[in-house]
């Protein structure tokens, strides 16, 4: 978050809530399918889920949600 923008990082009012939304939004998915047996992430997989997660931050922020 300190790479964005001001006007950016001024509609979050708690950062660390940002921090553990973002930590949650990255591994949901890589720890259910891991929980329901399913296989190990690749690296591309995780480099797909963490780009994923990252728009979805930008998204919340953006909305003023963070």
């Amino acid at each position: 978050m300190s790479h964005w923008p001001t006007e950016l990082r001024a509609k979050i009012s708690d950062p660390t809530r940002a921090a553990h939304v973002f930590s949650a939004l990255l591994q949901a998915e890589i720890v259910d399918t891991a929980l329901l047996g399913g296989p190990a992430p690749d690296p591309d997989a995780i480099r797909i889920r963490s780009q994923e997660a990252a728009n979805d931050l930008l998204a919340l922020a953006e909305a003023g949600r963070l």
